[in-house]
């Protein structure tokens, strides 16, 4: 409230944008340091900034950690969302991209991640990819609580047995055995945030990320020379590193 709009915010809702994210609350943090005229100012200029990306109309909570006020009304606005979310589907091919992973004391060895498109269960055998190398679901949480099956869309921390912790490093994917294979070449639209300075060119070496991992990769445009801020265009990645990609997995360059 008290800094408004800066640069950071502008970058991550032209990702959020790019990534397709039509969901989301705007917490407008620190109310308690202006007064409401300016509080006023503050959201209006959010408004216009929602109004032109995939988070347009979104609800704004005016909020304060040190006075509390806003904080019942951003509950009730992050219940009522996660209640309208579909289900994630479930196609019987779990993936869990690794954001962490870490040592217990008498547990051994845990990852946490994000599962999408299919389950995992407590006592099933699983891989890694892109090292292949298994292991067992020894335990499952979610929120602190212990589960005995994780399903899409959930946020879980995976205790497995057989691996180590070099063997689950950020970037790799949990997953059932003996489908998932990796590519260093991908083709795909790539569309460009209409709020960059940037342009993309062919043959350009670019920054990929998708799920936790990152790599160098090599973009060759096919239909132009050059991208401009706002133009969409189909090109061929090529990747330094071999990365776990499906049909339709979402990227940022």
């Amino acid at each position: 409230a008290d800094e408004g709009v800066r640069q950071q915010t502008r970058e991550h809702l032209a990702i959020l944008d790019l990534l397709g994210v039509k969901q989301g609350i705007v917490v407008l943090t620190k109310s308690d340091l202006v007064e409401e005229d300016w509080l006023d100012l503050v959201g209006a200029e959010i408004e216009e900034l929602l109004m032109h990306s995939s988070l347009d109309g979104s609800p704004i909570a005016r909020c304060s950690a040190i006075t509390e006020d806003g904080l019942a009304e951003l509950v009730d606005l992050l219940t009522h969302a996660t209640n309208t979310l579909a289900p994630r589907t479930d196609i019987g091919k779990p993936r869990l991209w690794i954001d962490r992973s870490f040592i217990i004391s008498g547990f051994g060895s845990v990852a946490t991640g994000t599962l999408i498109g299919g389950t995992i269960k407590v006592g099933q055998e699983i891989e890694v990819v892109p090292t292949l190398k298994r292991g067992r679901v020894r335990g499952l949480q979610a929120h602190g609580q212990e589960i005995q099956q994780a399903l899409p869309g959930s946020r879980v921390a995976v205790n497995i047995s057989g691996l180590s912790h070099d063997d689950i490093s950020r970037g790799s994917i949990l997953t059932s055995p003996g489908w998932l294979k990796t590519t260093r070449v991908i083709d795909a639209t790539i569309r460009m945030a209409g709020s960059t300075d940037r342009t993309l060119k062919h043959n350009a070496i670019i920054n990929f990320y998708s799920g936790t991992a990152e790599t160098v990769a090599r973009i060759r445009l096919l239909e132009t020379e050059v991208l401009l801020p706002g133009d969409v265009g189909w090109a061929q990645i090529r990747l330094q590193e071999p990365l776990p990609l499906l049909e339709g997995d979402l990227f940022i360059l």
